[in-house]
């Protein structure tokens, strides 16, 4: 199978997140209160003002054979 891979420069983005060690295979069971705790402080910055969209960046040189190293946050716009 071939993919066709496209790589593009982009503009950094600010954001607003947690950072999580994450048991192999609980991803699921971790993004959901890691992103109620970054919206519950936004709620109370709202001089943050967010343009709401979630992301979960995963730290690859931190994970090991256990767990993953993720920051689950929110974009801001300042």
């Amino acid at each position: 199978m071939n993919y066709e891979l496209e790589l593009i420069a982009t503009t950094p983005e600010l954001i607003a997140a947690v950072h999580a060690r994450v048991p192999r295979g609980k991803v699921g069971q971790y993004f959901g209160p890691s992103l109620d705790r970054v919206w519950q402080f936004l709620r109370k910055h709202p001089d943050l003002r967010t343009n709401g969209h979630n992301f979960f960046l995963y730290r690859h040189t931190e994970c090991d054979a256990q767990s993953l190293s993720i920051d689950f946050g929110v974009q801001v716009v300042r």
